[in-house]
């Protein structure tokens, strides 16, 4: 029987390209509950987080996290089927990236 099932994604290290979080997958889709974004270096920085491929009019996240910090954002995010989920830092890769949520299979 079909559902709603946990799911986590990551933690993925950002770098300053757009990469994938979660992956298209043409069967599933996500549900985000829970995005958590670590900063283990000694500069901030700013994370991108994206609903579609990396562009300015597919960001749910730009923010600056500061050195040694960690940020958390609940919220209810919907993933359409052939949608990605996409990170990116403005330097280095001092950032991790987790979500975790639900799946529909």
């Amino acid at each position: 029987m079909a559902g709603y099932l946990p799911s986590k994604h990551g933690p993925q290290a950002g770098t300053n390209a757009f990469a994938d979080l979660i992956a298209s997958d043409g069967s599933n889709q996500h549900i985000i509950r829970t995005i958590s974004i670590v900063n283990t270096g000694a500069s901030a920085r700013v994370a991108y987080v994206t609903i579609g491929a990396g562009a300015a009019a597919t960001e749910i996240i730009e923010t600056s996290i500061a050195a040694h910090a960690t940020l958390t954002y609940n919220g209810w995010w919907h993933i359409p089927i052939t949608t990605v989920v996409q990170i990116k830092q403005d330097a280095g890769t001092d950032l991790t990236v987790t979500v975790s949520g639900y799946h529909y299979t």
